[in-house]
């Protein structure tokens, strides 16, 4: 029988670092945290701006936190939005092989395509049409969240982003399980299986 702990010491929890691109995401999961959804980890999130230096921040980061604490996981979520971004993505499995820090770098980067608003409109609808510009989404995003305005400030996205619940959350893994999981296509998301993921880590 395992030794158990006294009423007052929480089991430690192993420490999870998603990184993400922009305000939107590191919102959203900030969000994740503050509703309880995966309580299971200690889950912290990196935003990392420009794709030109994304890959840089994000290696620094990872080298310093492993170094730390070799037990550390992370996770990678991009948006398929331009031309530079395949060339990232690329850039980030190979150096992900090179540090050694995955086996199989594909396993650890969550990708929306055109960009993370698909997954949003999931949580309001079950939403499948291709978009190829941000803008298109906008319109959408005003409608399914009740909102006059809606721009890409910081303010404008803890607006939308602070009426997500819990039941939201998962009907939007629900909504986007079928989705393509194939990062040339539009729409494209693997965000539900990073949720499998981090609910899964013990």
């Amino acid at each position: 029988m395992g030794m158990r702990l006294p009423p007052n010491v929480r089991p430690h929890k192993k420490e999870v670092l998603v990184f993400v691109e922009g305000d939107c995401e590191k919102i959203y999961f900030d969000r994740v945290k503050e509703l309880g959804i995966i309580e299971n980890i200690s889950l912290k999130v990196e935003k990392v701006k420009g794709k030109n230096m994304f890959v840089r921040k994000m290696g620094r980061i990872i080298r310093s936190k492993l170094t730390n604490n070799s037990n550390a996981r992370f996770f990678i979520v991009l948006d398929m939005d331009n031309g530079a971004s395949k060339q990232v993505y690329d850039e980030i499995k190979t150096l992900l092989k090179m540090e050694r820090f995955a086996k199989n770098p594909e396993e650890l980067i969550f990708i929306t395509n055109y960009s993370f608003e698909f997954f949003l409109l999931n949580h309001k609808k079950n939403y499948s049409k291709p978009i190829t510009s941000k803008k298109d989404y906008r319109m959408d995003i005003k409608k399914f969240f009740n909102v006059k305005e809606h721009d890409d400030s910081k303010k404008s996205w803890e607006a939308i982003i602070n009426k997500i619940t819990k039941a939201d959350i998962e009907q939007a893994i629900k909504n986007t399980k079928s989705v393509s999981k194939n990062i040339d296509h539009n729409p494209c998301c693997s965000i539900d299986s990073l949720f499998e993921t981090l609910k899964g880590i013990n």
